[in-house]
Formats: C-alpha cells, sequence, structure tokens
C-alpha cells in the first residue's frame, strides 16, 4: 500500500474517492490525524445510515476497486476507469469512470456501483425472470462481465455480442465466432 507522509498530502489523493476498508467500499470524505497516525473520514457506501466513521489510513486498501457491469435503473452499463494522465487521485472516483457505450456514469450513485464493486449480481435464473416481467428493462447484467438484453441478446464487457439466450428456457447459444467466451461464462453463471 502507498504510504503518505503527510495528512495534507493525502488529502490530496484520496478526499471524494472510493477505497476499501475491511473489504468494503467506502467515500472518503476528510483525511486527517487520529493518535498521530494519519485517519479518513467515511462512509460505507453499502449502509443505508450514512454513518460518517474514522478508521486509520493503514487499515484501508487504496488499490484500484473491480468495476463491470452497474445494474441501474432499467439499465445495466459496463463501467470501467478513464485513462487519465494528470489525475492524482488515489481511489476511484466519477471524473476517472466511463460507460463503454459513451453513456454519462456519473447519473449512476456511488452506492450503486458499490454492489458492481462487491461483485453483488441478481442470479442468472433472477435476470431473465426480471427481464420478462412487466418492468420493462432493457438490459441486466449478472456478473461483472455479461449482461442480457431484453431481446435475448448476450453481451460481454459492454461492447461485445457474444450470443443469444431463449428467454423461456434460458439456454444460451454461444455464436461460432465466440467459443473463447465459454470458460469465463461457465464461471460467471456458476458465480451468478
Amino acid at each position: 500500500m502507498r504510504r503518505y507522509d503527510t495528512a495534507e498530502y493525502a488529502a490530496t489523493r484520496l478526499v471524494d474517492t472510493i477505497i476499501m476498508h475491511n473489504n468494503e467500499p467506502v467515500l472518503v470524505h476528510k483525511v486527517g490525524m487520529m493518535d498521530d497516525q494519519i485517519s479518513v473520514r467515511c462512509t460505507k457506501l453499502l449502509d443505508e445510515e450514512d454513518k460518517m466513521m474514522e478508521v486509520y489510513l493503514s487499515e484501508c486498501d487504496i488499490n484500484p476497486v473491480s468495476l463491470g457491469y452497474v445494474n441501474h435503473k432499467k439499465n445495466a452499463h459496463y463501467i470501467m476507469r478513464a485513462p487519465m494522465r494528470r489525475d492524482w487521485r488515489q481511489g476511484l472516483r466519477m471524473l476517472n469512470i466511463v460507460d463503454s457505450e459513451g453513456a454519462n456514469p456519473r447519473n449512476i450513485p456511488y452506492r450503486t456501483i458499490a454492489h458492481t464493486i462487491m461483485g453483488r449480481f441478481p442470479s442468472f435464473v433472477s435476470t431473465l425472470e426480471r427481464l420478462n416481467s412487466k418492468d420493462k428493462i432493457v438490459r441486466m447484467a449478472f456478473s461483472r462481465d455479461f449482461s442480457v438484453t431484453n431481446k435475448g441478446s448476450l453481451t460481454y464487457k459492454g461492447l461485445l455480442d457474444v450470443g443469444t439466450v431463449n428467454m423461456e428456457n434460458g439456454s444460451i447459444l454461444i455464436n461460432d465466432n465466440c467459443n473463447w467466451i465459454g470458460e469465463a461464462l461457465d464461471e460467471s453463471l456458476e458465480a451468478a
């Protein structure tokens, strides 16, 4: 983990970013000192109470978090880090996220992104049930890497249409030129 010499410098790198504490995503609001150690004041993104807590920075993981599909409203968005040469921030923040299809990811709440960071997705069966419901969902992800549209298209990492899904029985047919995707799909289906 990167160590910082001063709380002031750490604040320039971490305030308003998502980092991990105890394997949970937290949003950093302030950096200061506590018991002669650098500390962060933050909120747990998966906790509905918005309760502020202060923890030592040494207890936090500031490595990049895992991204991928985010289920938001009636669509699934594949988000990833934007290549930025002049971004000095350490954690994840809205300005360094892009949507693979060009949508504005800034409309997706941090709490929703936190579910992707933690790998929390509906099962494949639940995904199909929701897509077949009267909710008018356009696309829904069942893993970090795969989503299904309401027309039965199987999409990989946002842009690649890799197969079709029978919306009635859930059978999957991978496109002939995408056989390489089978193992990753199997892993996602086992986890879902």
